[in-house]
């Protein structure tokens, strides 16, 4: 489930019913350790009156606004002053009160990464009035049981979770009295085994030329980390004289760069991977619109691991402009990686001697389909030149030739170089851009010119 909103709220012991029960939630207080997460489009009211006690607190759920739609919420056991583990073979209790027909999966989760749900089907003869749950967990929920049995994620995980798969339009769903019974007070955490990090850090075994360097000894390119619900902690730290990244409670991240870049020509994407604890891991490369992850089939533990996974598998990404990388499968670990980069494997054609102050040009051929009511094609002819400047920065230009007209909406756009973003300016029908970089480059450099429109992006190799 996504998580958007967190919030702490006010504590209560146990339920003064039974010194072995555990509160999760009871009469517009919470239980120790328990915090409240928002999940998706809902509206959570934790001190509503009861709808048959105008004394009474409870909690009322529905989706956000007037709309039927699906909406999520949880209550999740922190695993320092609410662990899980105890739970295992518990009752989970609580009472409900339905205002209108829906369906609603009450769900339990490990931060092991088990989820599992049970549904309640609200009909008409259960509305307007209280119902009572008794749920055993081992039973209803046995894989994230075992979890919390075995301590996987540190006894930490949602307790009491609900979401509205479908309901009749602005039904609300009251809940009190979330407690679980007959726990396992003899439930002792096993031992965690020592957290040890890598010592060294993999040699890259592929020649510099070959490498597209993502990050790793080679090259790093800019990225921002983003903030997308998850529990990772990102840290850049120096280990065997080589900067890795140090991932603590892992679970997924994302890296966004600064400038879209291009793979093109490349035939390997490999990472290193070093997990201190037991856990998934996979990869994604990103262009617009087109994702597809890959799921390392084995994780060894304390040992970097080595992936190289051919970009043939990554059906439908376009690695000519690849913007975020994700990692995930992670099961809230501490972890590292490193060496993330590009290779090619047939070494390419040597590089032709660079004579400064000389231009070099070329012409393309093609056609762009437009569709603005209906589509209309609009062959081109892009004549372009690429010379290498005395301070050895290179000055590009490019000139399309529409022989059906203009697509609507042309502006300058931008030129990828040796996999830098660069901006282009248009005077007389000339788009231009100078780099910034100086490069020892080879006489025909790759050139990729991105032209956006109005409805679409016009790429040419």
């Amino acid at each position: 489930m996504k998580k958007f909103i967190t919030l702490a709220l006010a504590s209560a012991a146990f339920l003064a019913a039974e010194a072995a029960d555990v509160t999760v939630y009871n009469n517009g207080a919470y239980g120790k350790g328990t915090i409240f997460y928002g999940w998706w489009n809902d509206v959570v009211d934790t001190q509503a009156e009861n709808p048959t006690n105008s004394d009474a607190k409870v909690m009322s759920f529905q989706a956000g606004g007037a709309s039927s739609a699906i909406a999520s919420f949880g209550l999740f056991a922190d695993g320092k002053d609410f662990v899980t583990g105890p739970l295992h073979s518990s009752t989970l209790n609580f009472k409900w009160y339905a205002t209108g027909t829906g369906i609603y999966n009450i769900r339990l989760t490990a931060d092991g990464g088990k989820e599992q749900d049970y549904v309640i089907t609200v009909t008409d003869e259960n509305i307007g009035k209280w119902n009572t749950e008794a749920l055993k967990v081992s039973e209803i929920f046995p894989e994230v049981a075992a979890q919390w049995n075995d301590y996987v994620g540190k006894g930490a995980g949602y307790v009491f979770g609900v979401a509205l798969s479908e309901g009749s339009e602005g039904a609300v769903m009251y809940f009190d009295n979330i407690h679980y019974s007959n726990i396992d007070e003899s439930w002792v955490a096993p031992e965690i085994p020592e957290i040890v990090p890598p010592a060294t850090v993999p040699a890259i075994d592929q020649p510099e030329e070959n490498v597209l360097s993502v990050y790793s000894a080679y090259g790093e390119l800019s990225f921002n980390t983003g903030w997308w619900g998850q529990s990772t902690v990102y840290e850049n730290v120096t280990i065997d004289g080589k900067q890795v990244a140090k991932l603590t409670s892992f679970n997924y991240l994302g890296w966004e760069f600064v400038n879209h870049f291009s793979a093109e020509g490349y035939d390997y994407l490999h990472v290193d991977f070093y997990p201190c604890e037991e856990t998934g891991f996979g990869f994604t490369p990103i262009s617009p619109g087109h994702e597809k992850g890959w799921i390392a089939p084995e994780v060894k533990v304390g040992e970097w691991n080595g992936y190289d996974v051919p970009l043939s598998y990554f059906e439908g990404v376009n690695f000519a402009d690849i913007f975020q990388f994700k990692f995930d499968q992670g099961s809230k670990v501490e972890c590292y990686i490193a060496n993330v980069y590009f290779y090619k494997t047939d070494g390419g054609d040597e590089p032709e001697p660079v004579v400064p102050g000389a231009t070099y040009s070329d012409k393309l051929t093609g056609s762009y389909t437009q569709n603005m009511g209906e589509e209309k094609e609009y062959p081109y002819t892009l004549n372009y030149s690429i010379t290498y400047n005395e301070d050895k920065t290179l000055t590009i230009k490019g000139a399309f030739n529409w022989t059906n007209g203009e697509p609507v909406g042309m502006i300058p756009g931008s030129v990828f170089v040796n996999n830098v973003n660069n901006e282009l300016t248009l005077e007389n029908g000339v788009r231009t851009a100078t780099t910034a970089d100086t490069y020892e480059a080879r006489a025909v450099v790759p050139v990729r010119f991105f032209i956006p429109v109005a409805l679409g992006v016009l790429e040419v190799n």
